[in-house]
């Protein structure tokens, strides 16, 4: 009797426990579907005042369940593709924003794309988008499982086609500037970098380029050269991408890349100015113009296919002028339709460059130093690279270099361009 008296009590127990499971999920899912859509990006400039720093209120985080990977998520992928190696490195997905990758924007779509992580932090090859219309991160792909690939003596998706030996989707790199948003094919290109994950040294590559489609979510391959560090942009006028590479050798070899796939090697870039190999494109959306930023100038790039040009535009202030430290090869830059290029490293402070009179000025607001954006060097300062972008209508740029929950700071900023 007392067994089935216990037995009672058990089943009873559970039902209730598990009753109030349900409703706690059900009231949870109801929470969710309630909350009100976030107010649009125009709607939330409007309210801005010139100068001011507001974070974006979006419809879900990165790190929102379903977008980045979680190292659960990535270990289980690897167990089911049979690889070889861990997805997550030192670091997780988070690393998509804050290691030295870059990401694209698509003007057509109101759209931003992300990809990358490299070295030993993060080796998933998963696409992320955020949508400005509706403010909403979504992850487009899933993580490829790794396995070692002998030709290149590093690890690689796993999906290598037998006809090539070339993986079908591409591995994991820092991507510098190495990405474009192709207008005419509205195809997101990139351009494998040589420090990819998980051991980030420069090594053979496999002599592929690929590019993502939106559309069908799937990636093609094309054949090209072994990229160390490029900086590429899609020059529409031209039908063609332009990639300057920055070899071992600290020459800059210019590659123009047709709609095609078809690569031409154009030799070293004439009248290159920049020393390293770490620079990257600015495209002054409103002029057309195309400027190069190194460590130490930043250059006026003349497109003309392999007659392209670089001239030295002005010499980049130092760090010590500025009174701040800075890494100009991966600060974000972009026009602000009022003939200045708008600089941001993920802080509160923006430096501005006058195209016209060539001259700096710095615009630091101190009212912002604690409630503004503010990313530490292991959470993405100073690696900005294309996550910066001005939205003319609105009259505010937007900037993201870090999605960790755990840093309450993290996400989308909004910057309405003010005076010194």
């Amino acid at each position: 009797m007392r067994r089935l008296l216990f037995l009672l009590l058990f089943l009873a127990a559970t039902v209730w426990a598990g009753s109030y499971t349900i409703a706690l999920s059900g009231d949870a899912s109801a929470a969710a579907a309630s909350k009100k859509a976030p107010p649009t990006l125009a709607q939330q400039a409007a309210t801005m005042s010139p100068g001011e720093w507001k974070k974006l209120d979006t419809a879900n985080l990165f790190s929102s369940p379903g977008v980045a990977h979680t190292c659960a998520e990535t270990a289980a992928i690897t167990a089911k593709g049979g690889g070889l190696i861990p997805i997550c490195g030192w670091g997780d997905s988070n690393r998509v924003l804050q290691a030295w990758n870059s990401a694209e924007y698509d003007p057509a779509g109101n759209r931003m794309f992300f990809w990358g992580g490299g070295h030993s932090s993060y080796g998933g090859n998963e696409v992320y988008e955020f949508d400005f219309d509706t403010l909403t991160w979504t992850r487009l792909t899933d993580a490829a499982p790794l396995s070692f690939h002998p030709d290149a003596s590093r690890y690689l998706p796993e999906d290598v086609s037998p006809a090539d030996n070339i993986p079908d989707t591409p591995g994991t790199p820092h991507t510098y500037d190495g990405m474009a948003w192709n207008e005419t094919t509205g195809k997101l290109q990139v351009f494998m970098q040589l420090s990819v994950y998980p051991n980030g040294v420069l090594n053979s590559g496999t002599g592929a380029c690929y590019e993502f489609d939106p559309s069908t979510l799937k990636w093609n391959v094309n054949v090209c050269h072994d990229y160390v560090q490029a900086n590429c942009e899609y020059y529409a006028p031209d039908n063609e991408t332009l990639c300057i590479d920055g070899q071992s050798t600290r020459l800059h070899t210019l590659y123009t890349i047709s709609d095609d796939g078809q690569e031409t090697n154009c030799g070293p870039l004439r009248g290159a100015t920049q020393s390293g190999r770490w620079s990257h494109f600015i495209r002054d959306t409103d002029t057309g113009d195309l400027y190069d930023i190194s460590y130490n100038v930043i250059a006026a790039i003349t497109p003309d296919g392999c007659f392209t040009t670089s001239e030295t535009d002005a010499v980049l202030p130092t760090s010590d002028a500025l009174g701040f430290p800075v890494d100009f090869p991966f600060i974000g830059a972009a026009s602000g339709h009022d003939g200045y290029l708008y600089m941001w490293q993920g802080d509160e402070k923006i430096i501005r460059y006058n195209t016209t009179t060539r001259r700096f000025d710095v615009i630091w607001n101190e009212a912002y130093k604690d409630t503004g954006p503010f990313t530490s060097e292991e959470a993405g300062l100073n690696k900005i690279l294309g996550k910066w972008v001005y939205f003319p209508a609105e009259g505010v740029f937007a900037g993201i270099a870090d999605g960790d929950p755990a840093h309450t700071r993290a996400g989308w900023w909004l910057w309405k361009p003010g005076p010194n």
